[in-house]
């Protein structure tokens, strides 16, 4: 199945937990990104400079965005001393606001939680689908992206995490 069948499967919600083949993804500067945090304050990565940042795009009704969360908390205890900054983007609508921050505690999420109504995140993710991440080292470059739940045995990840907490 090539990338645009795929996205078009996921689309249409005829995929449970959709997981594309596996691209390696050449450094490249992350956007400037904004959303409001859960005070309802505009957040940017700028301000994030200095940490790895690990940016997960989620939403409440997504079944596998809600299975890798205990991994995304998981993942924030264990590495932010080294400088990993996990931030879940939620792309649910401005109107299930109350839902999302409401919902954060019972799902577990255990690190930052931005707000993105608009799903401007979907450009950087490179994908309108949900879940997706990406890594971004500390001077704000793009260093890993994946469309799909986020695991612990998700090809490429591990090495690409223990590269980026590991350059300076």
């Amino acid at each position: 199945m090539n990338l645009r069948s795929w996205l078009a499967v996921c689309l249409l919600g005829a995929a449970a937990a959709c997981s594309p083949p596996e691209e390696q993804t050449p450094p490249s500067a992350s956007s400037a990104f904004s959303a409001i945090d859960t005070a309802g304050t505009p957040v940017d990565l700028a301000s994030l400079r200095g940490s790895v940042v690990l940016l997960n795009a989620w939403a409440t009704w997504c079944k596998p965005c809600r299975q890798e969360i205990p991994y995304l908390s998981e993942l924030q205890s264990r590495e932010g001393a080294r400088g990993l900054r996990v931030v879940g983007v939620s792309v649910d609508t401005a109107a299930d606001r109350e839902a999302v921050l409401a919902s954060a505690p019972r799902l577990g999420i255990r690190y930052t939680l931005w707000l993105d109504p608009d799903a401007r995140v979907a450009a950087l993710m490179q994908t309108t689908a949900v879940p997706a991440s990406v890594l971004i080292d500390r001077s704000g470059a793009v260093r890993w992206r994946h469309a799909g739940m986020l695991r612990q045995d998700t090809p490429g990840f591990a090495q690409a995490l223990a590269q980026t907490l590991e350059a300076r």
